[in-house]
C-alpha cells in the first residue's frame, strides 16, 4: 500500500488501527509491511483491520491521486445542526479523514472498464450520512445513468447521521428513489459494519458482496440484545448469505477479481484478463443409505422408444444435471439470495460467459444419487429437494431476471423438474403467488429468453421459467400438465400399469410437442440418453446455446421489442 499522506486526498498517517488492535487477542497484529502487503489482513490470525477510503482506492484502481466528480460545498454547522458538540465533532471528522465530507465520488476505471465510484469514509463522523452524502451519492447515480455506466459503491457505516436529524432521514427515500431510475446495474460492497439507513436505501444494490467478517444489519445488536437475547452468528455476514440478503461472501483478496469477472459479464467489449470465477457445487452431505434402490435403477428397453420409456430416460438417476451444464461456461458468478427470506438452492443463477459473450443462467438443479459402490446415498437430493423449487427459490429467480433486463442481457433457463415444490411449508410462502408472478415477470420481459428441458418439465413448476422466447427440448426429455406419477393417479387409479398408461397415452415427449409446434426445438442426444454419454450431451447443449446466442447478438434489436413481446406471449395466449 502507498505512503498514506501521499495523493490527492492528503490522508494523515494517524488513523484509529491503534485503538482496532487492542481489542484482538492476536499478538502477532501489528502495522508492519507484511500486513499491507496482505491488504491489511492479519497473515497470523486472518483477522480483518480496518481498509480506508484510499486503501481501497489504491487497491482497485491503482491509483493514489484521485479528483472527485462531484464537489460540494463544506457541512455548514449554524445550517444543519444546533447539536452543541456538532461543530466541534464536523472539525474531528475533517481533522481525521482529510476529507470536506464523508463520501467519495469519482469515475474512473477498474482494469479497462469504466466504472462510477463511490466509498464511503469511516473516518468521518463514523460513516454516518447526512444530506451533503445523500446529495453526492445521487448526483453519482445520475452520472452512472446519464453515461451508462455501471455504479459501485463501497459502504462502512453506522447509519443516518443524529446530529443532522430529519435532512439525514430524508436521504433515505431520496435515494431509494434514484436508485430505483438507475438503468445500470449496481453493485454494493459491504466492508466491516453497514447498520441503519444505510442498509435501508444506500447498499441495496443488484449485486451484494459482502466482506469477510463484515456485519450487516438494521438495528444494532447491541441495542437489540438490550430487550431480547440474540443467537449466535447474529448479523454476521454468513447469516446474511442464508437469509438471502447478500449474493456472496468473498475475501478481501478476491474482491477484484470478483469485481473483473462481473464487469466483464457486464460489459464484454472492454474485456480485462484475470482468474475466471466457474461455479463451485456445496460441499453436501453424503446423507442416508437407500435401503431399496432397485426401482431407482431400472433398466430402460432402447429399442423401443415409446413414450414411457423416455419417461424412464428422463428421470434416469444418472442423467446429466444442471450443475453437469454449468461446466460449459468460461465464466460463471453465482448470484444468491431473495433478500427476504433466504436462497433456495434449488435454483442456481449467475452471471455467465462464453465466447465471450455474456448472459444470465437460471438452472434448476435436481441433485444426484450418490453412488459407493451398489449403494446409493440421497445427500445431493435431499438437499436439492429433488429439484422441486419452492416459493424462496423463485423469489430469486425473479430478482435476477429483472437485473439481466436492467443489465440487457440475454437469459438461458436450463430446466428439470417434476414441479414446484410440495409440502406447508411451500404453501405457506404461497407458492401459487410465486408461480403466477414469476410469470408474468418474464412474458412481459425486455430482454430475449430461452428455455431449455434437460430432462423432467412438469406442471407450473417448470412452466413457470419455460415461458419464454424459444423453448427448446433435449432428445429424451419430457413436458406435461404434472408429474407423470400424479397424472397416473388420478386419471388411472385401478390401472396395475398406470405409469405407463399414463406416459403412453399423453403427448409429452420432445417429438410429440415439437409437431405440435409447442416447442421450438430438440437438442440432440447420445443414443439410448445423455447418462450413456455425459461429455457428449454436454457438448449438444453447449452447441445449441452458442448458437441461440448468436442468432440473439446478431439482432438488430438487442433487445425485444413490443412486437416481439407480443409474439412471445401469443405463444401461449393462442393455444
Amino acid at each position: 500500500m502507498p505512503d498514506r499522506s501521499i495523493g490527492y486526498f492528503k490522508l494523515p498517517i494517524k488513523h484509529y488501527y491503534d485503538k482496532y488492535l487492542k481489542s484482538k487477542e492476536c499478538p502477532n497484529c501489528h502495522r508492519t509491511s507484511d500486513l499491507a502487503e496482505n491488504l491489511k489482513v492479519c497473515p497470523h490470525c486472518n483477522c480483518y483491520l480496518p481498509f480506508t477510503a484510499m486503501d481501497w482506492i489504491y487497491y482497485l484502481t491503482g491509483k493514489i491521486s484521485v479528483k472527485q466528480i462531484i464537489h460540494h460545498k463544506e457541512i455548514k454547522d449554524e445550517l444543519h445542526s444546533k447539536h452543541p458538540r456538532f461543530k466541534k465533532k464536523l472539525h474531528e471528522s475533517k481533522k481525521k479523514s482529510g476529507f470536506k465530507d464523508g463520501l467519495i465520488t469519482m469515475r474512473t476505471n477498474i482494469d479497462y472498464h469504466p466504472v462510477v465510484l463511490t466509498i464511503l469514509n469511516f473516518d468521518f463522523f463514523n460513516g454516518t450520512i447526512g444530506p451533503v452524502e445523500g446529495e453526492k451519492f445521487a448526483r453519482a447515480i445520475q452520472i452512472a445513468k446519464n453515461n451508462k455506466l455501471p455504479l459501485i459503491s463501497i459502504w462502512t457505516s453506522y447509519g443516518m447521521n443524529m446530529y443532522l436529524d430529519i435532512e439525514s432521514l430524508y436521504q433515505m427515500p431520496k435515494i431509494t428513489y434514484y436508485l430505483s431510475e438507475l438503468n445500470m446495474p449496481y453493485i454494493s460492497i459491504l466492508s466491516g459494519t453497514v447498520l441503519g439507513g444505510t442498509s435501508v436505501s444506500f447498499v441495496q444494490g443488484d449485486i451484494i458482496i459482502a466482506e469477510k467478517e463484515s456485519i450487516f444489519g438494521f438495528t444494532g445488536k447491541n441495542i437489540i440484545k438490550k430487550s431480547i437475547p440474540i443467537p449466535d452468528k447474529f448479523q454476521t455476514e454468513e447469516e446474511a448469505l442464508k437469509s438471502g440478503k447478500v449474493d456472496m461472501i468473498a475475501e478481501r483478496k478476491d474482491i477484484k477479481t470478483i469485481l473483473l469477472n462481473i464487469l466483464n459479464c457486464l460489459d464484454s467489449k472492454n474485456y480485462s484478463e484475470c482468474q475466471k470465477i466457474k461455479f463451485q457445487p456445496p460441499d453436501i452431505a453424503i446423507g442416508a443409505k437407500i435401503s431399496n434402490h432397485s426401482a431407482i435403477k431400472t433398466e430402460i428397453n432402447n429399442n423401443y422408444m415409446n413414450a414411457f420409456n423416455i419417461l424412464g430416460i428422463a428421470k434416469h438417476y444418472k442423467r446429466p444435471t444442471c450443475i453437469d451444464y454449468l461446466k460449459i461456461f468460461d465464466q460463471f458468478v453465482e448470484l444468491k439470495g431473495d433478500r427476504i427470506s433466504g436462497d433456495g438452492p434449488t435454483i442456481i443463477a449467475g452471471l455467465a460467459l462464453i465466447d465471450k459473450k455474456p448472459l444470465i443462467v437460471i438452472g434448476i438443479e435436481k441433485g444426484k444419487f450418490i453412488e459407493k459402490g451398489d449403494a446409493l446415498f440421497s445427500g445431493q437430493k435431499i438437499f436439492y429437494n429433488n429439484g422441486m423449487p419452492g416459493p424462496t427459490e423463485y423469489r430469486k429467480a425473479r430478482r435476477i431476471i429483472r437485473f439481466a433486463e436492467k443489465a440487457k442481457l440475454p437469459v438461458v433457463f436450463i430446466l428439470d423438474t417434476s414441479g414446484a415444490r410440495m409440502d406447508p411449508v411451500s404453501e405457506r410462502g404461497n407458492i401459487a403467488y410465486e408461480l403466477n408472478e414469476t410469470m408474468k415477470t418474464i412474458l412481459n420481459l425486455k430482454t430475449w429468453t430461452v428455455a431449455i428441458n434437460i430432462g423432467e418439465g412438469g406442471s407450473g413448476g417448470y412452466i413457470a421459467l419455460a415461458c419464454a422466447d424459444k423453448i427448446l427440448m433435449q432428445k429424451y426429455a419430457y413436458a406435461a400438465i404434472a408429474a407423470c406419477e400424479a397424472k397416473a393417479s388420478i386419471l388411472y387409479p385401478d390401472e396395475k400399469n398406470s405409469l405407463e398408461i399414463a406416459a403412453n397415452n399423453s403427448e409429452i415427449t420432445s417429438k410429440q410437442l415439437l409437431d405440435k409446434h409447442y416447442i421450438d426445438g430438440i437438442i440432440n442426444e447420445p443414443e439410448g440418453g445423455a447418462h450413456l454419454d455425459t461429455e457428449k450431451a454436454i457438448e449438444y447443449i453447449e452447441e445449441a446455446i452458442k448458437q441461440e446466442l448468436e442468432k440473439i447478438y446478431n439482432l438488430p434489436n438487442k433487445i425485444p421489442t413490443t412486437q416481439d413481446i407480443q409474439k412471445r406471449i401469443k405463444r401461449f395466449t393462442a393455444v
